[in-house]
C-alpha cells in the first residue's frame, strides 16, 4: 500500500502510508492506492503517458519528486494526473473548441509507447481543457465562462479510438 503525493505544479511523490506526516501546502491530491496502480497524465495538447507507480523509483518523502513534464519529456500544460484507484470506465476530454471525446479506460491502458497523442485537435488554438474519469450511469456537467450549463448522460457519447 502506497500514498500518492501530487503538487501543484504536478510533481509526483509515492510513498509508503506510514511516511507521510505532514501534508505540504502545495498539495492538490493524495491518494491511498497500491504500487501496481498506473498514473494517467494527459496535457492540453492531447499528450498522454501512463505509468506504474512502483516503476517511479524512490518511495521516500525526501527523494526528489518526480516532475511529469521533464521525466517524460511533455510539451504541453497538464490538464489530467490521477491514478485509477476510482472506479470509473471511461475519460471524457473537453477542449476550448467545444468538442468532447470519451475514450474507454481499457484503450488508454493498451497504448505501449509513451507520450503517445490521445486526441487529435484540429484546430489551430485547439486545447483540451478538461479531462473527466465516469461511467456510463453518471452524466457528465459542463458549464462555460458564460455561465450556460449543459448536463447529460454518459451514455449518450460513444467511445472512440486513439485518433478520432
Amino acid at each position: 500500500d502506497v500514498i500518492v503525493w501530487l503538487s501543484d505544479q504536478y510533481e509526483l511523490r509515492v510513498l509508503y502510508q506510514s511516511r507521510l506526516n505532514i501534508i505540504p501546502d502545495n498539495t492538490i491530491n493524495l491518494v491511498y492506492t497500491h504500487n501496481q496502480d498506473h498514473m494517467i497524465v494527459i496535457t492540453d495538447r492531447g499528450e498522454l503517458v501512463v505509468q506504474r507507480l512502483k516503476d517511479f523509483g524512490s518511495f521516500q518523502y525526501n527523494s526528489t519528486p518526480v516532475n511529469f513534464i521533464q521525466h517524460f519529456g511533455l510539451k504541453g500544460k497538464i490538464v489530467f494526473a490521477n491514478t485509477l484507484h476510482a472506479p470509473f470506465d471511461h475519460l471524457f476530454l473537453i477542449t476550448n473548441d467545444n468538442n468532447i471525446k470519451k475514450i474507454d479506460k481499457n484503450l488508454v491502458l493498451s497504448f505501449k509507447k509513451f507520450p503517445t497523442t490521445i486526441m487529435n485537435l484540429p484546430g489551430k488554438n485547439e486545447a483540451i481543457l478538461t479531462v473527466i474519469p465516469a461511467s456510463d450511469t453518471d452524466k457528465i456537467g459542463v458549464v462555460t465562462d458564460k455561465a450556460a450549463f449543459l448536463m447529460f448522460p454518459a451514455a449518450d457519447l460513444r467511445p472512440m479510438g486513439k485518433t478520432a
